[in-house]
């Protein structure tokens, strides 16, 4: 928290994380912990917590990522330290790459979202077609739920075509590859999900790394994209009514 406090960046920053990666293959890391933040009670091993903060690390370091020049910024020093970490990505990325194929879900979990951040930045859009290859096999997989459904997500984020699994028998996994694909039948699928919103919401115990908020919120985005008319998504605006509130409205 000291060195990634809301998403802000220090000069310790980039030292810590270079760290963290470093660390990683320690068998330390796989000593099973509950989390260090009272709100949530997942039981896991250091490794994927590590993981996921990488993660965070790479997200923010991503943020309104722009060619800067460090004498047009207002605060210099806090530039400097954005700059030094998105400079050690590379290595980052080289540290955290191994662990989607763990053998432990939570780490690979961690990892795909990790990577996910990761490859956001252009200097590294030349690991994204190794990666793609790697998460379509996840996806086509009788892994996990939520391994499928994630790996199926980033493939989307980078622009690959999932429409192979529109079919698949499960229902939150067709919808992650609806979300991935302009094939005309993908609007069907989001229709089919969002007739239910309330199981939609419940596929998944916690949000995917690739998600904010419910997951309704994200298939709804995905059908708007998608749909024609008002009339070719009544039905599922119908079935979302009774789940807004003050606090959703806006996303609902």
């Amino acid at each position: 928290m000291s060195v990634l406090h809301q998403g802000s960046l220090y000069s310790a920053t980039a030292p810590a994380a270079l760290y963290i990666a470093g660390i990683l293959p320690h068998p330390r890391t796989l000593a099973v912990h509950e989390s260090f933040f009272p709100w949530d009670d997942r039981r896991r091993p250091l490794r994927a917590a590590l993981l996921e903060w990488l993660g965070q690390f790479a997200e923010s370091a991503a943020w309104e990522e722009t060619p800067a020049d460090p004498q047009d910024a207002d605060d210099a020093d806090a530039l400097e330290a954005v700059l030094a970490c998105r400079a050690v990505r590379p290595e980052i990325f080289d540290a955290v790459a191994p662990y989607l194929d763990d053998q432990d879900d939570t780490v690979r979990e961690a990892a795909l979202g990790a990577v996910t951040h990761l490859l956001a930045a252009d200097d590294l859009a030349d690991r994204i077609p190794a990666a793609a290859d790697r998460l379509e096999r996840i996806a086509r997989g009788r892994g996990p739920r939520r391994e499928r459904a994630g790996a199926l997500l980033t493939l989307a984020r980078w622009g690959r075509d999932t429409a192979m699994l529109l079919t698949d028998e499960d229902p939150a996994v067709r919808t992650c590859a609806a979300l991935g694909t302009a094939d005309p039948s993908a609007v069907d699928v989001l229709l089919a999900a969002l007739a239910d919103p309330v199981a939609v919401d419940g596929w998944f115990d916690e949000p995917l790394p690739q998600v904010d908020g419910w997951f309704r919120f994200t298939v709804l985005h995905g059908l708007l994209e998608r749909a024609e008319s008002f009339e070719q998504i009544l039905p599922a605006a119908l079935a979302l009514i009774p789940l807004c509130s003050q606090y959703t409205v806006d996303r609902d």
